[in-house]
């Protein structure tokens, strides 16, 4: 739940709208409240980029990526996928910090004690496997979709159910199949990851 939250919260920030994570007391889970957009916020990370883009200025690879990268933001924080990224990225903050588990398994980086390898494998595939599994629900399960779209007993939507229909306007089933292969491919990402970095060495 903190780490779901917290990916709505952090994506949210970095396009310019101040949020706030909170614990469901009513039906569990989270929820998080995002409050209108503001520019300063926007300002100061288009900052951010120009101060990361003067520190690499000679570096041409550096710099392109990071270019780059300001392109997608431009793109993303004035356009409706904006909205579908903030929605979407709790269930995406969960892989991406499964992902980060594994490939501290796998690699040993920032262990500071041999035990941590197993705790880290042991999370990471614990949070893909989860996901995998209410990824497969979701798709098999019409009374699990009914009961998804009850929404905590109503008052609001659910993640998915609002990136299905009010983003991409597609069944609930495809969203959670896109998601069944994000977990898939989760694990093997670490992997490539992982095995790039060792043949650099």
């Amino acid at each position: 739940t903190v780490i779901h939250e917290l990916g709505h919260v952090a994506t949210a920030w970095f396009f310019g709208s101040p949020a706030v994570p909170s614990f469901d007391l009513s039906y569990g889970g989270g929820v998080s409240h995002t409050f209108a957009r503001q520019p300063s916020l926007i300002l100061l990370v288009y900052a951010v980029f120009a101060g990361l883009a003067f520190r690499s200025r000679d570096e041409r690879p550096a710099l392109i990526t990071i270019l780059v990268v300001v392109a997608l933001y431009s793109a993303a924080v004035f356009s409706p996928l904006r909205d579908l990224l903030i929605t979407a990225m709790g269930h995406g903050a969960e892989l991406l910090f499964a992902g980060v588990f594994l490939h501290r398994a796998l690699s040993g980086s920032q262990i500071l004690r041999s035990q941590e390898r197993p705790l880290y494998a042991f999370l990471g595939l614990y949070i893909v496997l989860a996901d995998a599994r209410f990824a497969d629900r979701l798709i098999a399960s019409h009374e699990y979709r009914e009961d998804y779209g009850l929404a905590k007993g109503g008052g609001h939507s659910m993640d998915f159910s609002r990136v299905a229909e009010a983003h991409l306007h597609v069944h609930l089933e495809v969203v959670a199949a896109l998601f069944l292969l994000a977990c898939a491919l989760t694990p093997l990402a670490a992997f490539l990851i992982h095995r790039y970095q060792w043949r650099r060495k």
